[in-house]
């Protein structure tokens, strides 16, 4: 009978010490902490771990396993996008996002109506809209001229468009476009200046009488026209349509690579 109690006694502290050792299972993530949306300018620097922490209530400071994933270039503007995981030995993860946004410093636009229009900060401010109608060009700049290399046109002339926005254009004002183009093979382009709408009828013409339509040759040439601003209007954007584009009667050439050099108004 002793023995047996003995047994009893060994196996009791035996169940005691396995529950003492085991506890409740771990449920709880870690807490991930300093990922925040970010803004730089270009050429800065971004290291993704900085300020950024993973504690867990039971295996403590575990920043040193967080992943990321997602790629980024502070030498492209742009926004980019990340990914951080954090898991514990348990197995419980947490994630979280951030964003990366590239921007060009104010300071290095100067006080040209017409922000980088030289290109000589690349493809900085300007932007483009493709693929929305079946216009679709590749941008990049070469020898400080901005390459539209057109692998498919619109039906209309608007697409692909090249957009320069946020241009602070003045009621009463008397406006002077130029520019430099020219193309691989004659093609013709139509030049907009008015403020792009989210919704219909999407576009505010700020020259409505006469469309400016030009034929480029596989010279560089300097286009010019003048209007005078009438509107109300500080939001406007100087865009050009690489669509079909008909002048004197010919669509011809369209698939083609287009060349924009100086930009820029008075």
């Amino acid at each position: 009978m002793k023995k047996l109690l003995v047994a009893f006694s060994i196996l009791a502290a035996s169940i005691t010490l396995m529950a003492c050792a085991g506890g409740e299972p771990d449920t709880t993530a870690p807490v991930l902490s300093g990922v925040e949306d970010v803004t730089i300018f270009v050429g800065g620097t971004f290291d993704p771990l900085a300020g950024v922490s993973a504690i867990d209530d039971v295996d403590g400071d575990i920043s040193a396993d967080i992943r990321v994933s997602g790629t980024f270039n502070v030498d492209a503007q742009g926004t980019y996008f990340l990914r951080y995981v954090s898991e514990d030995a348990a197995g419980n993860r947490s994630e979280s996002t951030r964003y990366l946004n590239v921007i060009i410093d104010p300071a290095l636009l100067g006080d040209a109506l017409v922000p980088n229009g030289d290109f000589s900060l690349g493809w900085a401010v300007w932007s483009a809209t493709t693929g929305v109608e079946g216009g679709n060009a590749a941008y990049t700049v070469e020898n400080g001229q901005l390459k539209v290399a057109i692998s498919s046109v619109a039906g209309g002339m608007w697409e692909p468009r090249l957009e320069n926005n946020g241009i602070p254009f003045e009621q009463g004002q008397i406006y002077q476009i130029s520019f430099d183009a020219k193309a691989d093979a004659p093609r013709a382009i139509h030049v907009q200046v008015g403020e792009l709408l989210p919704a219909a009828p999407y576009f505010t013409n700020f020259k409505p009488t006469t469309p400016v339509i030009v034929d480029l040759t596989t010279e560089m040439k300097t286009f010019t026209f003048s209007f005078r601003m009438e509107l109300e209007d500080s939001n406007g954007s100087v865009l050009f349509e690489m669509g079909t584009v008909n002048q004197h009667r010919r669509t011809d050439n369209l698939i083609n690579n287009v060349y924009l050099g100086q930009c820029g108004h008075d």
